[in-house]
């Protein structure tokens, strides 16, 4: 039994632990969100009466600053023991939809303090406030992985384009030296000292384009042209094989 205590502690701190990350997402909401403006308080108010909770439930008090506060509380504090926030934040849901899901888990068995009924009802309604936040945020994550994937495409497409410059002379882009330093400083410079280049250079033309690659994926912002520009810069000013 001891052992067996042990390990259900142990995956209660690992399930903690996979949280943060989202937990700090649904502070970041929290600071942002209109579910606590009185337009929101309204609109929320409106939402609870179909969304399927008991005649008992005092909606006018759910639907107020005080209740979404706690409904918050129980969702940052018990929540999280079984779940990282992923399936809740990462997906916006209709009233009732939200409503059955957060029963369904009040009534499975659960590691820490159980969730009463009236708690069931505060949560339900938190997560109906910020529903329209959680729409902005997962429209906003389509957009950057919509970003980051043209943007990918594009780093594709430069490099054949050099390849094709290679074979043939002629250049896909116009390219001159002065123009692309001054690009290559202005946007890398962005996320990291340039030495960070100069200290860990691209060992070859594949390393250059997942170097920028990665530089897409945490963010960096390039137009097509732009990608091309600083790759061949890079390949010809950093590339291990053009160092003296």
């Amino acid at each position: 039994m001891p052992y067996i205590g042990t390990c259900l502690l142990i995956c209660t701190y690992l399930l903690i632990g996979l949280s943060v990350p989202f937990t700090f997402r649904e502070a970041a909401l929290r600071t942002q969100t209109s579910a606590f403006s009185e337009e929101g308080i309204v609109r929320t108010r409106k939402l609870l009466e179909n969304a399927g909770l008991p005649a008992e439930a005092p909606l006018d008090q759910l639907a107020s600053k005080r209740k979404l506060r706690k409904g918050q509380h129980v969702l940052q504090s018990k929540c999280v023991v079984c779940h990282d926030l992923r399936t809740i934040l990462a997906k916006p849901r209709i009233p009732t939809d939200w409503v059955r899901l957060v029963n369904r888990m009040a009534i499975k068995p659960m590691i820490g303090e159980p969730i009463h009924q009236e708690e069931e009802w505060t949560v339900s309604a938190y997560l109906i406030a910020i529903t329209p936040d959680i729409q902005v945020s997962a429209r906003q994550q389509r957009q950057e992985q919509m970003r980051a994937d043209e943007a990918k495409i594009a780093v594709q497409t430069a490099t054949v384009a050099m390849e094709m410059e290679a074979t043939t002379g002629v250049a896909a882009v116009a390219y001159d030296e002065v123009e692309a330093k001054a690009l290559f400083e202005d946007r890398c410079s962005q996320c990291h000292a340039l030495t960070d280049v100069e200290d860990y250079p691209p060992r070859s033309e594949e390393e250059t384009t997942e170097l920028i690659t990665r530089m897409i994926d945490i963010g960096l912002y390039l137009e097509e042209e732009e990608i091309e520009i600083i790759t061949r810069y890079i390949n010809e000013n950093y590339l291990v094989s053009q160092l003296p």
